[in-house]
């Protein structure tokens, strides 16, 4: 039901063949539109954020805005001014503070929980976040993930980028009855990029997710967008 019949991780771990080399959508474009028209997400009082800080060379450093199981862009920019750390880390501040503010007139003692990808700047941004904690200027749970670590299901998932694009395909794979889960507020370069990825499995039938540089060289931008909506659901 998950995966599909014509899925290789089901060919390689159900059918005991070797997996073909072809890959299928991670996210099928149509389960992302009808998550843009969803009414009925899953209801939730807590914010959660998700920080991609295009420490790879891509073009933006984005912060995604989750609302209980809504999801929409906080912030976008590209360019020079995402070279900083310190920079970049006073924006994120500036969108903590702002979803702090929304817990404080909820009444959810809940903190914000923050997950950031960590590779290149991102290690610094996290660890300047970290110190403003101690510091008391905010008092947001700050995520640092690492993509290319062994994922918590390692069976299932080559690395935790698997398993991050995997839990976003399960949040808007619509049920027996056609609902999902989450909402995307989100534009159309978004979907596109949520829509961009394929995957195949290894020789072990793990799930594996198609590379950045490998989407680019299909003529396809960095989905940075894309990943910040995925670290922002991705417990």
């Amino acid at each position: 039901t998950e995966f599909g019949l014509e899925s290789a991780f089901v060919e390689a771990r159900v059918l005991a063949k070797f997996p073909k080399t072809g890959g299928s959508r991670v996210i099928p474009i149509g389960w992302a539109e009808q998550a843009m028209e969803n009414d009925n997400p899953e209801t939730g009082q807590t914010i959660r954020l998700g920080v991609d800080v295009a420490s790879d060379g891509g073009d933006e450093f984005v912060i995604a805005w989750c609302d209980g199981w809504t999801v929409s862009l906080k912030h976008k920019s590209s360019g020079g001014q995402n070279e900083n750390a310190m920079d970049v880390a006073r924006k994120i501040l500036e969108v903590i503070l702002e979803a702090e503010q929304v817990h404080k007139d909820r009444g959810v003692r809940e903190p914000v929980r923050v997950k950031v990808d960590e590779i290149g700047v991102g290690w610094g941004v996290v660890s300047v976040l970290k110190r403003w904690r101690d510091e008391r200027k905010h008092n947001a749970l700050i995520i640092g993930v690492n993509v290319s670590e062994r994922a918590r299901h390692g069976d299932k998932y080559t690395n935790q980028r698997a398993e991050l694009w995997w839990n976003g395909r399960l949040c808007v794979q619509p049920d027996q009855q056609g609902r999902q889960q989450v909402r995307l507020n989100v534009d159309r370069r978004t979907l596109a990029q949520l829509a961009g990825p394929v995957y195949k499995s290894d020789t072990q039938g793990r799930i594996m997710i198609e590379k950045k540089a490998d989407i680019k060289k299909r003529g396809l931008t960095s989905p940075d967008r894309a990943e910040a909506v995925l670290l922002a659901l991705y417990d």
